[in-house]
């Protein structure tokens, strides 16, 4: 999680977006020098980022690093299959339903 706002939205769209900025569902973030990170809004939301922040995002990044590795490896030709990447694409289905489901 780096510099900027937090916005806890039912979905990716503006009008969802909005809602949540609009009802104070947002907080805002900064890791001053990459460091610690500073959270400031709403108590329970600040509480949520830091879980967030701590549990959530080093394994989502995890995930989305490895598949970001099987794509290279699949545009660069080298040894990387379409099961190589549909087990990533799974393991990041499973973790988001784990989170948020």
């Amino acid at each position: 999680m780096s510099n900027g706002d937090t916005v806890f939205a039912k979905s990716l769209s503006k009008d969802d977006i909005f809602d949540g900025i609009l009802n104070l569902k947002s907080v805002a973030c900064e890791r001053p020098n990459g460091k610690r990170l500073v959270v400031c809004g709403p108590y329970e939301l600040v509480e949520y980022t830091y879980f967030l922040d701590r549990e959530f995002f080093p394994l989502h990044d995890r995930l989305c690093s490895m598949q970001a590795d099987v794509y290279f490896d699949m545009i660069m030709d080298r040894e990387a299959s379409l099961y190589q990447l549909n087990k990533v694409r799974k393991n990041l289905d499973e973790f988001y339903r784990m989170f948020w489901h």
